[in-house]
């Protein structure tokens, strides 16, 4: 378990750690929606709403634009699947397709359909399933977002699709209300009851604020069918520098009808008042006395970015605190180059290592390599896991993500398989180029032999070249002084069948152009 997602408490973990107030609590962040809606799948729907934003954003100055993500696995294409995203507007669409090994083609699997507002935050989000059988789409999950006047969200609901009676039925929803200042008042939220047979609701939060607007108070009601019952607070008190020093949660015992205490955290700061020691009690309420239970230790490089976090438990038999385990950061300047997290060994009597992350980035600080290592103590080594190396275009764009795993015959990397990302011809010219550069390519599926015309006004030196699923160039070309419209033709017989890309190249402006060989 990673030690920065070590429980729900430490939600306020990334605002400290920066030595920043708790001051942006008038916005909903992801963590305390995914606390709220107590939803394992949304994290996983955050990340999909993420590559959503991230292709919205890269077809900003051309919406029509589309996108093509190929995965081929194993890399000698036993199988296939793809993704095209197509962007019109304020709409995106993501489609999913199988390859069909019978039939040496795609077959549509699934699709989503996500829908923004104009200041960039999605309203609607709704995936489908393929009926093959019916030729057509079937909605399975709608997820939408409805906003006040400040873009604050006021709904967020997750609905199903009931295909008997061909009706959303609502899973979960949470209802979001401000007070004047727009930070948040009150979240209601509610969830699918199969004994109703329709969405009740759950519970409420109320929060309360201090004067410079951070979160005081926190009260959350259970809801049994009619009512609303007291059930958890969380008071938290902050230091004359407006810096959280302590917070502390209490559930309502009904019986004595009074609140009582259950744990607390408390804050400590370093001078550049970076959070230093964050220290976690329980509430005996025989003994009336808090208790040690947890430490956090946490240490920072010249350039005040973490560099160590240590895990202490409490030792009830020693009465101190005894090391559980330990995360170390390396960096490159203000890049991760490399995690190391270690646990406490019985059988060393202290830290040993535990597993091992490894990063590298181009010039334009992107990820190109991400590898996993697991400790190994009986042979006192790091060993391979698994590893994934990202190639980029000339545009920053993802061109080629290959994966590896473990060789267990000789403990080196073995390639897994490969992702290839194609883009259109909208999305690959120069906005300033000064001639105008077209690439058809046909018969496309082909079987034996592809026609690559290509037209360009003006005279250039252009490059052409095709490359097989792991990026070898297995035919080129050059036309020198190059104008007009000419075709060439490739030889497609004599390779396996697959997915291959068609590459032109001039001094300014670079084509793709994918090609499926049957």
């Amino acid at each position: 378990m990673r030690l920065l997602l070590l429980s729900t408490t430490m939600l306020l973990f990334s605002i400290l750690a920066t030595g920043q107030a708790n001051k942006t609590n008038n916005r909903i962040s992801s963590e305390t929606l995914q606390e709220v809606l107590k939803n394992s799948d949304y994290e996983e729907f955050q990340q999909k709403l993420g590559e959503f934003q991230f292709n919205r954003e890269r077809s900003e100055n051309d919406p029509d634009s589309t996108r093509t993500y190929e995965y081929p696995s194993p890399v000698d294409s036993v199988n296939h699947e793809r993704t095209v995203y197509q962007h019109n507007g304020n709409e995106t669409t993501e489609i999913y397709y199988s390859w069909n090994e019978a039939e040496s083609d795609w077959d549509l699997s699934s699709k989503i359909y996500l829908m923004f507002n104009e200041a960039g935050y999605f309203l609607e989000y709704i995936s489908y399933s393929r009926d093959t059988d019916n030729n057509e789409w079937v909605p399975i999950q709608r997820v939408t977002q409805e906003f006040n006047d400040y873009l604050l969200v006021t709904l967020f609901s997750v609905e199903e699709w009931d295909a008997d009676n061909e009706e959303w039925l609502t899973d979960q929803k949470s209802v979001l209300e401000y007070n004047v200042d727009q930070l948040l008042s009150t979240n209601i939220h509610w969830e699918w009851s199969d004994e109703s047979g329709s969405a009740e609701i759950e519970f409420k939060i109320e929060y309360d604020y201090t004067d410079f607007d951070s979160i005081a108070e926190t009260t959350t009601y259970s809801h049994d069918g009619n009512t609303y019952n007291l059930d958890e607070l969380e008071e938290r008190t902050y230091g004359d520098d407006q810096y959280l020093d302590q917070k502390t949660v209490s559930w309502w015992n009904s019986v004595l009808e009074l609140w009582q205490f259950d744990y607390k955290w408390e804050y400590a700061y370093n001078s550049d008042m970076l959070i230093s020691e964050r220290e976690r009690f329980t509430y005996d309420a025989a003994s009336f006395e808090w208790n040690e239970d947890e430490l956090y230790e946490y240490s920072y490089n010249e350039d005040n970015l973490v560099s160590a976090l240590l895990d202490h438990d409490w030792d009830d038999d020693a009465s101190s605190y005894a090391v559980d385990d330990k995360a170390e950061w390396y960096y490159n300047d203000t890049l991760v180059t490399t995690y190391i997290e270690k646990v406490y060994s019985s059988t060393e009597g202290g830290l040993e290592n535990y597993y091992k992350e490894e990063y590298a980035y181009n010039e334009n600080h992107k990820e190109t390599l991400f590898a996993h290592y697991d400790w190994d103590p009986q042979d006192d080594e790091w060993v391979p896991d698994d590893k994934t190396t990202t190639q980029y275009n000339e545009y920053g764009d993802e061109s080629v993500v290959s994966n590896y795993v473990e060789d267990a015959a000789t403990g080196n990397w073995e390639l897994d398989n490969r992702r290839f990302w194609y883009y259109d011809l909208a999305t690959n010219i120069v906005a300033n180029s000064s001639n105008a550069f077209d690439l058809e390519v046909y018969p496309n599926p082909a079987r034996n032999q592809v026609n690559l015309t290509a037209s360009l006004d003006g005279a250039e030196d252009v490059s052409v070249a095709i490359y097989n699923q792991v990026g070898e160039e297995i035919f080129s070309k050059r036309l020198e002084n190059y104008s007009g419209k000419e075709t060439i033709h490739w030889n497609s017989a004599d390779v396996p069948s697959g997915i291959y890309i068609a590459e032109f190249t001039t001094e300014d402006e670079r084509l793709s152009r994918k090609i499926v060989v049957k």
